[in-house]
């Protein structure tokens, strides 16, 4: 597997409703498969005072750190119950 160095300007950028996220390990460019992955690190920049959809992944792991501000985040304990 060929290393990867964290650089924002060639990391692969997908723009959302509420903000943007940064494929730390993807480059522009790249679509995901291309590379097999063991863990995709993302950096996200949310605008104040936008939300996020709800995610659920059957086969990914997330790591959220928060850099600057502050969340409200829910999660699932068992389906359906918050």
């Amino acid at each position: 597997m060929e290393p990867w160095h964290y650089n924002e300007e060639s990391a692969k950028i997908v723009k959302k409703p509420w903000g943007k996220e940064v494929w730390i390990n993807y480059k522009k460019g790249e679509n995901i498969g291309d590379v097999e992955k063991f863990y995709v690190m993302k950096k996200l920049y949310i605008s104040k005072g936008t939300k996020t959809s709800f995610q659920y992944h059957l086969k990914k792991t997330e790591t959220n750190f928060l850099i600057k501000g502050s969340v409200e985040a829910w999660f699932e304990i068992e389906e359906g119950i918050i």
